[in-house]
Parts: structure tokens; C-alpha cells; sequence
């Protein structure tokens, strides 16, 4: 809208301008004030958007254009006349704002000067619009960069105009002062020097995206390999350069997180899956021609039970280094679970698969092994498969079936007592994989199963490690459960939770898991572990109106701490049971728990959901980070959601992280956490501190 104010006595002739411009312009305040030349009023004017002054005799005039100076008044001013020649008047008053003149009663006049100086009015308003969006926009991108893990500077002439914290950071300052004396070419090691001063002579226009490799300094003189990334920018209206800073030997080490598994020092189940991807993408038919092994260690649970955690995780590192030793140029070997192993074979012959085999059973059932006196040596079951290329495998499959196949015949050996071999060619009985995961076909048995395990503690915790990825020391597992058979076969949450829903078992469940995790915890705490559980409640437990004075007496007969835990939502289900869930989760706050979202995807209920409710923990749904690499809008979104995450303290897990590539993105857009099977399968026992890449 648009005020207008009037300033005239007369007043019959001012409703008659304002009538006018009315009908011509809806956006004119239907408020417009008439006010007489000698009204304090005047004295407000710079209330209005616009105002016309009815001119009067020399000492109105001149007293009117007095008080506007005095008010220090930008409003525009249309001058009435009520003389012929007016044009000297205008002259007079234009440099006390008088925009423009009409006679009193050229109305088609008025309409002319009003249009123009309320379209200049429109231009104004959009113009400071902008500008404080701008300054918004300014504000926020600064505001992220400062907070941003990537360290980033801006560079003019060479020299530092400003950096970031991470930029700080990486070459070791703690002072923005000390580094904005400094130039660029102080932080490259000496023997660079000429180089990088080449590439900025070559990119004195520089338009896009460029990069170098170099030596960096730290101020302690440490010497790393960098990235320099450089692109055009403009900081505080000047034109330079933003650099950013890729710490290489820290990539190397992330990409190492993903291809090696830290225990044995073997490549790790990401990187053999990744092979086998590769093979199924070749065109090539010599890539068709291997034998893949799947090698389990037989009793290694009852290892755990007489020696412990740590002794039998260093005679699975020694069985590891003794396959390796047995490897030779034309085998790969890697640790694909917690006790199972897989070897690639480059021959599609099934005998040298067989002699191998034989090889690795015997050498391992013989070793004298150095950590324990007389250990029972363990043994291997083996089991073989080969790509059949005259098969039609659906795209995406061959890796899985591939594999399934090795499983299956190695299963068969170690359920009828291990130490042996088998090819899956020689199997008697071709069984799905999907028909191998559950033995359990009919769903009142199922019902059954599950009632039988809820009274007689027939269910199992496993725990996965949630590592950090920006150098958190604190230990954090997911608690996972599992269904057991009646030949003690794990069943996956993924095969009975839904008809436990559905039987209304799932409270039960839910309070099983509670109850063993706390005991758990407990007892880790107590030998000085640090670590804290994340435990993932049910829909069910939503609406469990007792549920919070259970956990309490839990937390108190086992002296646990309420800190220890993070309680789990699905995002679903807390949108779905909003006023529940949040009156839970109060209650959960007041002991002192964490909480976290699970599942969390972006949606239209997201603000709400984090206005209403405290959360801790961000947990992503894997179909976040799907296309952060190759659009950049979503990753800007998750950019956004990691800034507000760490704004309000909120730290966020990436979960299913299988590609290295995607590692080094999160940890360049500050994500803290990640948690995959690539990193580590979930394990009966928690053998070791998750730990981050130094």
C-alpha cells in the first residue's frame, strides 16, 4: 500500500485528487490524511510514501518546506498550483524535494507525475528488498562458511582477505590476524613456489574451476599434500580468488577406511564387492573366469567364550596373516564378516579351487599358534562357486547370486561339522537364496517362535559400530536383535518384525531389547568403557503409555546412567504419533537419555518436528545420500541440514555408506557419523572401539 498525505485548505478540491488517484491506483491508502499548511501534522511526514502540497502564499510555502527540512523528509512532494507560471516555484523548492508541479485542476496532470513517481516508489521498494535479501544471503553464506568443515579462503594479489576456522585449522593457526599478513605462497613448501606462482600468472582470468597438487606448511612447519582448489569470487564487493583446501593424506586415509579392514590389514568387504561390480560391468569375457571361495572359521564363537574378546581377536588376526602368507600373485584375499573370509581365484578351474582349499584347511588345523598354549587349532569350511556366463542372471544380480552360491555350499560344510570343502556345482539340493535365510515358512509358527524367544530369552543382541568421521573418541553402537531358530539359526529383524507387529508382540520386544541393552552397558561401563548404545523403539512403544516408569526402574536396578542410551524414533512414526511421541521423549529428556530420528528424510513436517521436539541425533535414510555426488541441490540440502544440525548441536549419522567416494564427501559437508556393513558387520560381541581416521 501506499500513504498519501494531503496538504491543503481546501479540502473539496484535495477529496477530489484523492478520488482520482483512488480509482486510477488501488494501492493508495484508503487513509489518506488531509491536513491544513500550518498543521503539526506536517511535522510527520516522514510517515508517508507521498504527499502533495497545495502551494499558498510565500511565508506557507516556505514555512511548510522548512518543517519537511527540519524532519529531514525523503518523501516525494507533488506541488498544486493554482497560478499559470509555476515553473519558478518548482525551481525554488526542487532542492527541498519537490519532484514535479501541476495546476490545481489538471487532474490528468496529477495522474502523469503520480504514476511515475509511485512506479519509482515500486522500483525503491523492490530495490531495498533485494538489498536485504542480499544482506540475508550474505549473512547465512558467511555464517556457513565460518562453520563449514571445508577449509576455505579467500585470496586477492596473493594475499589472504579471509578464511574460515577449517582453513585455520589445516595449517595449524588459531588466529584469522595471523594468516591475514600472510601470504598464499608462505603455506607452499619452497620447491613449489615456482609452480603455483605460474598458475596464478595463468589464471589471472581465471573463470572456472582449476587445481593444483602441493606441498603444504603448518605453522609448526609439518609438511602435508594438498589440493589447492581455485574458482573466481567476489568477497565484500572484490574481486579475487576462493581457494579451497583438500588435505590428501587425510583422503588417502578415508579411502583406506573403505579398502582395508583395520584388525587383520586385509582388503576389506567393500573393496571385493566393489571388484565383483566390476567384473559384472566388464565386457570382457576373461573377467568371467575366476573361482570365488567363501571361508568360515569353525568354532570361533566358542573361541570368544574360553578366551575372550582380545585373545580371540588376535588369533583370528594370526589365522589371517597365515591365509595371506598362502596367497598367491593370481588370489586377492579379504575379511568379508566377523570370522568369514573371501578369496578370489583367478582360474575357472574347479580342481585348483579344490586343491587350494585343501591347502588353506590343512595349513590352518596344523598351525602351532603363539598367542594361547595349547589352543585347539581351528578349522575352515570352504565353499566354491564360479560365474556360469551360459546363465541368465538379471542385471545387478550376478554378484549376489554369485555369492549366495559360495554360501550356501560353505553352510552345508559347516553344518554338518565343518573342516571341509565343497563345490556349489555338487550341492545335491539347489536351494534360493532367499528360501536359505529363514527355515520358517508357515506364520502361525512364526507366532509361535516368537512368543517361545519372549519367554525363554531365545532372541540375541548384536552391535554395529557408528563411527565418527571428524575424530569424536567416544564409542557408539547401535543395538541390533535377532531371532533364534530351533537349530539356533539367526533370524533377521527383517523376517519377523512386521508379523510381531502384527501379533501386537512388539512391546514385548521392545522391552526385551531395553532390559539386555541396559545390562549390557552396565557391565561395559563398569571395565571403564566409554561407549553408549543407540537403541531403536517401535511404533509400538510410542503408544505405550507405561513404557517411561519402565525404563526408569530398569535404570535404576542396574545403576546405569540415562546418558549412556539414545532411544531411536522412526521418522514415520514420530509424524505419525506426534503428541505421544513427544510426551515420551520429554520423559526420555528428563533422565537425562539422548534421542535420535531415525529413518529422517526431508519432508514438510521436518520444522515442525524439530521446533517441537529435542533431538540429539539426525539418523539419514540411505536415499539421502544417494544423489548428493551428482546433484547439487540435494547436496546443498544437506549442507543446509548440517548447518542447522550444528547450530542447535545436533550431531547426524549417515547410514548404508558403502562408496569411499561418499565418505569423503560427508566428511568434507561435516557429517559426524557413519554406520554401514561395508565398515563392520554387526557382531555378537563388541570387540574393539569404533575409531575415526586420524
Amino acid at each position: 500500500m501506499i500513504s498519501l498525505l494531503v496538504v491543503s485548505d481546501n479540502s473539496k478540491i484535495a477529496n477530489q485528487w484523492i478520488r482520482s488517484l483512488a480509482l486510477q491506483y488501488s494501492e493508495i491508502n484508503d487513509k489518506t490524511v488531509i491536513i491544513e499548511p500550518g498543521c503539526n501534522e506536517i511535522n510527520h511526514s516522514s510517515h508517508y510514501d507521498l504527499i502533495i502540497f497545495h502551494s499558498g502564499t510565500d511565508e506557507q510555502n516556505d514555512f511548510f518546506f522548512h518543517c519537511l527540512e527540519s524532519e529531514k523528509n525523503i518523501s516525494p512532494i507533488i506541488i498544486a498550483s493554482d497560478e499559470n507560471a509555476y515553473t519558478p516555484l518548482l525551481k525554488k523548492y526542487y532542492p527541498y524535494g519537490a519532484r514535479d508541479i501541476f495546476q490545481t485542476h489538471d487532474i490528468d496532470r496529477l495522474l502523469v507525475i503520480a504514476s511515475r513517481e509511485i512506479d519509482t516508489l515500486k522500483t525503491s521498494r523492490q530495490f531495498f528488498e533485494l538489498e536485504k535479501r542480499f544482506t540475508e544471503s550474505e549473512n547465512r553464506y558467511n555464517s556457513l562458511l565460518d562453520s563449514s568443515e571445508e577449509a576455505i579462503a579467500y585470496i586477492q594479489d596473493g594475499m589472504h582477505m579471509h578464511v574460515n576456522q577449517a582453513y585455520m585449522s589445516v595449517f595449524s593457526y588459531t588466529e584469522e590476524d595471523e594468516l591475514a599478513a600472510k601470504p598464499i605462497m608462505d603455506l607452499v613448501a619452497g620447491n613449489y613456489h615456482n609452480y603455483l606462482k605460474q598458475f596464478l600468472k595463468s589464471t589471472a582470468q581465471l573463470t572456472t574451476e582449476h587445481s593444483i597438487e602441493v606441498d603444504c606448511i603448518r605453522s609448526d612447519d609439518d609438511v602435508f599434500k594438498a589440493r589447492m582448489i581455485f574458482s573466481p569470487a567476489v568477497y565484500e564487493g572484490e574481486n579475487c580468488f576462493q581457494v579451497q583446501i583438500e588435505n590428501l593424506e587425510l583422503q588417502n586415509k578415508l579411502n583406506l577406511v573403505s579398502d582395508k579392514d583395520p584388525q587383520t590389514g586385509l582388503y576389506s568387504r567393500h573393496r571385493f564387492m566393489q571388484e565383483l561390480e566390476n567384473r559384472e560391468n566388464s565386457k570382457d569375457p576373461e573377467a568371467y573366469k575366476f573361482s570365488l571361495l567363501y571361508i568360515l572359521v569353525d568354532g570361533f564363537e566358542e573361541l570368544k567364550t574360553q578366551y575372550g574378546l582380545l585373545t580371540s581377536d588376535l588369533i583370528l588376526k594370526e589365522i589371517s596373516g597365515l591365509l595371506q602368507s598362502l596367497v598367491r600373485q593370481d588370489m586377492i584375499l579379504y575379511r568379508f564378516g566377523d570370522h568369514s573370509f573371501t578369496l578370489l581365484l583367478e582360474s575357472e578351474d574347479s580342481q585348483k579351487g579344490k586343491y587350494l582349499a585343501e591347502n588353506l584347511i590343512r595349513s590352518i588345523s596344523h598351525h602351532a599358534y603363539s598367542l594361547v598354549e595349547n589352543v585347539v587349532p581351528p578349522t575352515l569350511s570352504i565353499g566354491l562357486s564360479m560365474p556360469d556366463i551360459s546363465e541368465h542372471v538379471e542385471q545387478n544380480q550376478f554378484s549376489n547370486l554369485l555369492l549366495n552360491e559360495a554360501y550356501q555350499a560353505c553352510r552345508d560344510i559347516y553344518e554338518n561339522g565343518g573342516n571341509g570343502f565343497l563345490a556349489y556345482a555338487n550341492l545335491a539340493r539347489h536351494i534360493q537364496a532367499s528360501d536359505e535365510i529363514s527355515t520358517i515358512d508357515d506364520t502361525v509358527h512364526l507366532k509361535e517362535l516368537i512368543v517361545y524367544a519372549l519367554d525363554h530369552d531365545r532372541f540375541k543382541l548384536v552391535y554395529q559400530p557408528i563411527v565418527s568421521i571428524q575424530g569424536d573418541s567416544s564409542e557408539n553402537y547401535a543395538v541390533l536383535v535377532r531371532l533364534l531358530d530351533s537349530d539356533n539359526e539367526e533370524i533377521r529383524p527383517v523376517h519377523f518384525l512386521k508379523q510381531a507387529a502384527q501379533y501386537g508382540l512388539m512391546s514385548r520386544i521392545d522391552r526385551w531389547v531395553i532390559k539386555q541393552s541396559i545390562e549390557k552397558i552396565t557391565r561395559q561401563r563398569r571395565h571403564g568403557s566409554r561407549m553408549n548404545f543407540f537403541i531403536q523403539l517401535s511404533e509400538s512403544a510410542i503408544r505405550d503409555d507405561t513404557l517411561l516408569l519402565w525404563v526408569v526402574d530398569c535404570i535404576r536396578e542396574t545403576n546405569a546412567k540415562g546418558i549412556w542410551l539414545t532411544f531411536q524414533f522412526n521418522f514415520p512414526d514420530i509424524i505419525d504419533h506426534m503428541l505421544a511421541a513427544e510426551k515420551l521423549i520429554q520423559g526420555l529428556k528428563k533422565i537425562n537419555c539422548n534421542i535420535a530420528i531415525n529413518q529422517y528424510e526431508d519432508s514438510k513436517h521436518t520444522e515442525q518436528l524439530l521446533n517441537r521436539i529435542p533431538i540429539d541425533v539426525i539418523k539419514l535414510r540411505f536415499t539421502i545420500l544417494e544423489s548428493i555426488q551428482h546433484n547439487q541441490q540435494d547436496r546443498e540440502k544437506l549442507i543446509e541440514l548440517n548447518h542447522f544440525a550444528y547450530e542447535n548441536k545436533i550431531k547426524i549419522v549417515a547410514t548404508r555408506v558403502e562408496e569411499p567416494d561418499l565418505l569423503s564427501d560427508l566428511w568434507e559437508i561435516g557429517i559426524n557419523y557413519i554406520q554401514g556393513y561395508s565398515l563392520n558387520e554387526p557382531a555378537t560381541e563388541i570387540c574393539s572401539e569404533a575409531t575415526a581416521p586420524a
